[in-house]
């Protein structure tokens, strides 16, 4: 008897065991399954991130020949890999992710440093036409902005895609009478230049004026001839970004209006439209030696914790209305909002985040 139930306890255990394994076991498997399959994603980018970061450091960049090679084979065995999925190791995909991250950087300092402008036309008039591609600065001299060059008119000239320019007050006494026109973001311009390339001081501690123009894509700078003729072709040359610069313009010009004459003006404008140059130079100065310069840069702390807010206050107030409630559950309606919100506040602020 003893042995019989035994028997038949093995079975009803097995029994049991066989309708677990058919009803819930494959849905269980299927999701270890996945799981060991997918890739170490977190390394992949940790390994990219690294190379990417530790391509700054060489002293010279390799070919152009060398880095696109690395990066179509890097390409490849992704590809290869989505497309025809396989078990591979850490180590292997490690491989791939650090060769993609070092030629992508390798790549962009390439093309980054080939846009310098040419020794030969330093100095000289060059005929452009191009778009104000950011907010303009003006102060007591002129007026400072960057430039989007579209087209060269003068010919065999050579000129960097974008480029920094001054248009500062005249010094010939037959012009000084003359004001200088009002420039506004996404206006074409025909403009007479004379540009150089970046220079800066070598002096310890101090800011890096060549580092800052290649990493926002100033490849020249120089001066408008207030003395040739230059002129506004249109007043909005139609591209998305200038619709959004304009109106981050505006927005400016109303702050300044209302915070006339205040100490904090700057520091408001720069925090709500990302123009850090809206702020004194006496003003950074006090930020940098209290180490708190770096809280006035939009940030993507900024944009989540504004973003945060918008959502507490949504849930907060969509959980008291009951029919808003019977169509979406506040979460995702303060999910919705916090995402919007924060897409909106990195268009705001040019997408300096």
């Amino acid at each position: 008897m003893a042995k019989l139930a035994n028997r038949q306890g093995n079975v009803s255990v097995a029994t049991l065991e066989q309708v677990c394994d058919k009803c819930v076991a494959p849905r269980d498997k299927n999701l270890l399954l996945m799981r060991s399959e997918q890739p170490p994603t977190i390394l992949a980018l940790c390994a990219f991130a690294c190379a990417v970061g530790a391509a700054q450091l060489i002293p010279n960049l390799p070919s152009r020949a060398l880095s696109s090679g690395l990066l179509v084979l890097a390409l490849s065995i992704g590809l290869w890999r989505l497309v025809r999925p396989w078990r591979v190791g850490v180590v292997p995909l490690l491989c791939v992710a650090l060769a993609l991250g070092s030629s992508y950087a390798w790549l962009r300092a390439d093309v980054r440093m080939s846009q310098q402008l040419a020794a030969e036309w330093e100095g000289r008039d060059i005929e452009l036409v191009g778009i104000i591609d950011e907010l303009p600065q003006a102060d007591a001299q002129g007026v400072r902005f960057a430039f989007a060059v579209e087209q060269v008119l003068t010919p065999l000239a050579a000129v960097p895609p974008r480029i920094a320019l001054g248009w500062y007050k005249a010094t010939i006494k037959e012009l000084q009478g003359e004001p200088l026109p009002t420039l506004r973001a996404g206006e074409r311009w025909q403009l007479t230049v004379r540009l150089k390339r970046p220079h800066g001081y070598a002096n310890p501690n101090g800011f890096d004026v060549e580092a800052w123009m290649l990493e926002n894509q100033l490849r020249a700078t120089g001066g408008v001839r207030g003395d040739e003729p230059n002129r506004r072709l249109s007043a909005n040359a139609g591209r998305p970004i200038d619709y959004v610069n304009q109106l981050r313009d505006r927005i400016r010009e109303r702050m300044r209006q209302a915070l006339v004459d205040k100490p904090y003006a700057g520091v408001l404008i720069a925090l709500a439209l990302g123009d850090q140059r809206a702020i004194s130079e006496a003003d950074w100065a006090l930020f940098n030696a209290t180490a708190v310069s770096h809280l006035l840069s939009i940030s993507g702390a900024h944009v989540t914790l504004f973003a945060t807010w918008v959502a507490w206050g949504v849930f907060a107030l969509w959980r008291r209305a009951p029919r808003l409630m019977s169509r979406m559950p506040a979460q995702q309606a303060a999910a919705i909002a916090a995402a919007g919100i924060a897409v909106a506040y990195a268009v705001l602020s040019g997408f300096a985040v």
